[in-house]
């Protein structure tokens, strides 16, 4: 089994065999391992058409539906190569963030804002998609499923998003504005630099 330290950089999956032996060929994996700090998104192919979104209130209840049955994750793990990413905290809601970013690539991944409904994760043995279907309200949905998970390519100062789990959120910038608190970070600080980032307060 290789080391994590071997495992430093951008990953994309082909095939994954489940125990059930089924196999998919078709979800779009991606997998950025920082230096401890790593994200993952998965998004099932083929991508829907999402051109009539432009914010998260544009989004549908079927719309909503579909994007609950992405995936990702963001934790920290091992020590690999240097590489740069930071935990921040929003000062005003209290959700919380990771940015990595591994040569020209990044991942940031985001919470829900914890000062708006849903406050919690799904229950045990329910999925996102499963609350998404059960939701009152549009509005309801739309709160599920914000939580991003973004990933692009970084060029000096420009943080270009080109895949995410949010579709309004493709080709924008990524920018970080002051709110933002850093809770901990690791190697080269000046390697996350989007708009924004040299504003945040290390706590």
């Amino acid at each position: 089994m290789p080391a994590v330290a071997e495992l430093r950089g951008l990953w994309q999956r082909s095939l994954i065999v489940l125990p059930d032996g089924s196999r998919d060929t078709t979800t779009e994996v991606r997998w950025l391992q920082g230096l401890r700090a790593y994200a993952d998104l998965r998004r099932p192919s083929p991508i829907p058409d999402y051109s009539h979104v432009s914010k998260l209130a544009d989004l549908t209840q079927h719309d909503c539906l579909r994007l609950a049955d992405q995936q990702g994750f963001r934790d920290a793990d091992a020590p690999t190569e240097p590489a740069a990413g930071a935990l921040l905290r929003d000062s005003r809601t209290g959700s919380q963030a990771m940015l990595v970013r591994v040569g020209e690539h990044f991942m940031f991944a985001r919470d829900r804002p914890v000062s708006q409904p849903p406050l919690t994760s799904p229950p045990p043995g329910q999925t996102l998609r499963d609350c998404v279907a059960a939701a009152s309200s549009l509005r309801e949905c739309q709160a599920l499923v914000d939580c991003e998970i973004s990933f692009g390519t970084a060029t000096g100062l420009a943080f270009h998003i080109t895949a995410s789990t949010l579709p309004y959120r493709i080709g924008d910038m990524l920018t970080l504005d002051p709110r933002w608190d850093v809770v901990q970070s690791e190697g080269d600080q000046a390697a996350l630099s989007p708009p924004g980032i040299h504003s945040l307060r290390a706590q």
